[in-house]
């Protein structure tokens, strides 16, 4: 009878440790971070993907401070620990990665940078293919979705958006020296 009152309770403490030492499973954590992510989707999805490098200044400071925003409130939940925790933490590096190349991005673009701008939205595009890949490795249905949308769409845009901003650039240069070539007496 002794023994059987030890098996129970041991059995009981066992229960009581797994229960409290655990915390939250992927299932729980996703079913607070979808939603996060899915009113963060809301407000990528509606950025305006420009046709112009000066464009990529606002695309730019809009995703990266609209990815934050979703991010400190993934950061906010309490994740899985240990291994169940670390595909959350992998999807939410990448989102993070891709917020701060899409702020880099907008440096460039203020800077006239068209080469950076190509590359920048090549990069922000890997950086959210990423993140969204990893999300939906983890099982998340919404974290990283607009944001890869809208990367693609961006380093689509932006070589013809590069390459007009240099020709508005080139076009006075060239009209200048075709002027100056004109003017010099034939011999």
């Amino acid at each position: 009878m002794r023994r059987g009152i030890v098996v129970v309770a041991v059995a009981f403490a066992a229960t009581l440790i797994g229960a409290c030492g655990n915390g939250p499973t992927i299932k729980s954590f996703l079913a607070k971070a979808d939603p996060a992510c899915k009113q963060g989707n809301d407000l990528v999805s509606v950025i305006t993907v420009p046709s112009d490098v000066a464009g990529f200044t606002d695309f730019g400071t809009k995703l990266a401070d609209n990815t934050n925003k979703t991010v400190a409130q993934l950061e906010a939940l309490k994740a899985p620990s240990g291994k169940n925790g670390e595909g959350a933490k992998a999807f939410i590096a990448g989102l993070k990665k891709g917020a701060a190349d899409a702020r880099a991005l907008a440096a460039k673009a203020t800077s006239g940078d068209f080469p950076g701008v190509e590359k920048g939205a090549a990069d922000i595009q890997t950086d959210f293919k990423d993140a969204d890949s990893k999300a939906r490795a983890y099982g998340s249905t919404q974290c990283g979705q607009a944001q890869a949308d809208q990367a693609a769409k961006a380093a689509q845009a932006a070589p013809g958006a590069a390459k007009k901003a240099f020709i508005a650039k080139a076009d006075p240069i060239c009209a200048a020296a075709n002027t100056k070539v004109k003017a010099i007496p034939d011999p």
